[in-house]
């Protein structure tokens, strides 16, 4: 398994562990998401060397989450919306959709064009 596919494969895991108590539900979301982002980070430092530029890395990340976003649970899929808007901003350099699901259809029609 890759690098890559160990980290996305991370990644889910983190997107769809659940929480007992719902009361604690906005903390273990944001919890969740420092934790992806933080496993997105260490990927990045482990690959430096590996790869001329993170932009690629991060674009291959992003893409393969993308992939597994509809098999996810609905709680997991509201932390890889947040992942989404964060990958974006901070290592795409592009403006956070706002979630993918409010994007989803806009997506396809844009690639159809």
């Amino acid at each position: 398994m890759s690098t890559i596919q160990q980290c996305v494969k991370d990644l889910l895991s983190i997107a769809n562990e659940r929480q007992g108590v719902k009361d604690v539900l906005v903390v273990a979301d944001h919890s969740k998401l420092s934790q992806a982002q933080k496993r997105i980070e260490q990927l990045l430092g482990e690959t430096k060397v590996q790869h001329r530029g993170h932009l690629a890395l991060v674009q291959r990340v992003r893409d393969q989450l993308d992939r597994a976003y509809n098999d996810a649970s609905a709680d997991a899929q509201l932390c890889l919306d947040e992942l989404f808007d964060w990958l974006d901003g901070e290592h795409l350099g592009r403006p956070p959709a706002g979630g993918r699901r409010a994007q989803h259809g806009n997506i396809h029609i844009a690639a159809a064009q």
